[in-house]
């Protein structure tokens, strides 16, 4: 035999064993099974719920000086707001007109009088003849009241009448009494008392410091010096006009 054709003869004789050898191992081991692939349906509609809801990131809790910071921090707290408020008008108070300087203002008739300590003929000077008050009295400079009412009792009584003028100077025996209380009080506080002499005036004042008190005889201090600047009505401040 020729040598090119024992190279293939030889081939043959070595392989067709091994092949036949590798058949029958490949019929005798069991195939192995491939796991199935998932539906794609399924795997997309997995996707879109996650694509969706995506999954909250947890907040961190504040550690150390940042949590005792945050805790310490109270609210804030928003005012209520303003309303309104409604303005009710104050009733009108009537209000007395204030009286001039000097003007002697009136003593009520139910003020508290008493004839105890006070010598005759003093105890009836409400039922002598009524002075006129003058307004334009000092009495910012002297000790009189300003609740005060002038009397006056004049030695012929009957030929005097409500409304007349007298003519300085007075006749003697003529005797001027000024009744006097605080604006507070309630009884008569003093009566100041001037009678005309043969020498010429002389002054008395009685006074008390409570309604149940009686008169008593005080100083009459700088009196005269006072009225003698009264000249054109004969040293009696108040006006000589009978009421």
């Amino acid at each position: 035999m020729h040598s090119s054709s024992l190279v293939p003869a030889l081939f043959r004789a070595l392989v067709c064993p091994c092949l036949l050898l590798v058949g029958l191992s490949c019929k005798s081991s069991p195939t192995e099974e491939t796991p199935a692939a998932p539906p794609q349906e399924t795997a997309s509609a997995e996707t879109e719920v996650k694509a969706e809801a995506p999954p909250t990131a947890p907040v961190p809790e504040a550690k150390g000086e940042a949590a005792s910071a945050v805790s310490s921090v109270a609210p804030a707290q928003v005012p209520p707001p303003t309303l309104p408020t409604a303005v009710r008008e104050s009733p009108e108070v009537a209000v007395a007109p204030a009286a001039a300087s000097g003007e002697a203002g009136k003593i009520p008739a139910a003020t508290k009088r008493t004839a105890a300590g006070l010598p005759d003929p003093l105890p009836g000077c409400v039922s002598w003849l009524r002075l006129k008050a003058n307004p334009a009295s000092p009495t910012a400079h002297l000790p009189h009241y300003a609740a005060r009412q002038p009397y006056i009792l004049l030695p012929e009584r009957d030929k005097y009448s409500s409304g007349e003028k007298l003519s300085p100077p007075l006749p003697e025996g003529t005797t001027v009494a000024l009744e006097e209380k605080m604006p507070q009080d309630d009884f008569i506080r003093r009566l100041s008392v001037m009678t005309r002499e043969k020498q010429g005036w002389k002054f008395l004042e009685y006074s008390r410091n409570s309604s149940q008190e009686a008169f008593a005889p005080a100083e009459a201090g700088a009196c005269s010096e006072c009225h003698a600047k009264a000249q054109a009505t004969d040293s009696v401040y108040s006006l000589l006009i009978l009421e």
